[in-house]
């Protein structure tokens, strides 16, 4: 039976808009060198809702800023070890042993994790054989704002690595059922509003971490989903830009194996599912390069969960 992850979204209520890769307030010459009130200010400024605090093996209590600049700030942390980074939310116990510790210690705190940047310094810098030995994380990064933008343009290995779908349709295309990210993965302050994940949830850490292990979000750098529908299995979807206005996209209906479906080009856009397919994820782009990605429709009796619901 094929399963619709937006089926319970409200569309017309508000999406928490919400980056979990973070770094800031670690010190001058670092890779959180700016202070942590200036760089919540600015998210705020752009309407965030929720930033988690996630630097590089160490936990950044969020707590004295919780109530300041009206932003939800998960707790968290990112677990670096060599080319292996997971963002693990929900937790405050950094773990630096095992990625598997890792995953493991964040679920039992409630949590979750994220695989980053699967093809960071080279393809495939997080390894297949890596990914396939982990279980329990709750998805991977999509898009990372920072592996394309700015000074590390000047890095030739990192040209063109910020976007992996090729990753993501490898674990669904297995059998295994996780969600997609987008993150800015904030360093400095041209990784600012590069990739976030819209969020149907209220403001609070337990809401955002029950919405994102149920897929009910979606990741974008500058599109708005207005609604994604399953009836007498037809997928119908439409998006807008961030002032309301729609446009004609280009919709790209993806299924097994990274193979496109169907393509559309149109305001909106619908794919009839035949019966077959595991999946059936959507990428939506703007004629100025904006995106958006969806979560999948998948048939819940192939394709399994790697976390727990």
């Amino acid at each position: 039976m094929y399963q619709n992850p937006y089926a319970s979204c409200d569309f017309k209520q508000h999406f928490l808009r919400t980056s979990f890769h973070t770094h800031a307030g670690t010190g001058p010459n670092t890779c959180g060198s700016l202070p942590i009130e200036e760089v919540l200010g600015e998210y705020q400024r752009l309407d965030y809702d929720a930033i988690c605090l996630s630097n590089h093996n160490l936990y950044t209590n969020p707590a004295p800023y919780q109530n300041r600049f009206g932003l939800c700030l998960p707790r968290g942390y990112e677990y670096t070890v060599d080319l292996t980074h997971m963002v693990c939310v929900g937790t405050e116990k950094v773990v630096l042993d095992s990625q598997q510790h890792a995953i493991d210690s964040a679920v039992v705190d409630g949590g979750f994790a994220i695989l980053c940047h699967p093809h960071w310094k080279r393809d495939w810098g997080l390894p297949k054989e890596t990914i396939d030995g982990l279980r329990g994380f709750v998805g991977m990064e999509i898009y990372n704002g920072s592996i394309d933008c700015g000074k590390i343009l000047d890095e030739a290995h990192c040209n063109g690595r910020c976007h992996a779908p090729d990753v993501y349709d490898y674990l669904l295309s297995g059998g295994r059922l996780c969600w997609c990210f987008g993150n800015d993965d904030f360093h400095r302050w041209w990784y600012l509003a590069i990739a976030w994940n819209m969020i149907f949830a209220d403001k609070t850490e337990t809401s955002i971490i029950d919405a994102v292990k149920k897929g009910r979000f979606y990741v974008s750098t500058g599109l708005l989903l207005e609604y994604l529908t399953l009836q007498d299995n037809v997928i119908s979807l439409s998006v807008r830009n961030n002032e309301g206005y729609r446009y004609t996209y280009r919709y790209r209906f993806i299924g097994q194996g990274g193979e496109v479906l169907q393509e559309t080009v149109s305001p909106a856009a619908s794919y009839h599912m035949h019966g077959n397919e595991l999946y059936v994820r959507v990428e939506v782009s703007s004629p100025s390069g904006k995106m958006l990605y969806t979560q999948p429709v998948y048939d819940d009796t192939r394709l399994r969960p790697t976390f727990t619901l």
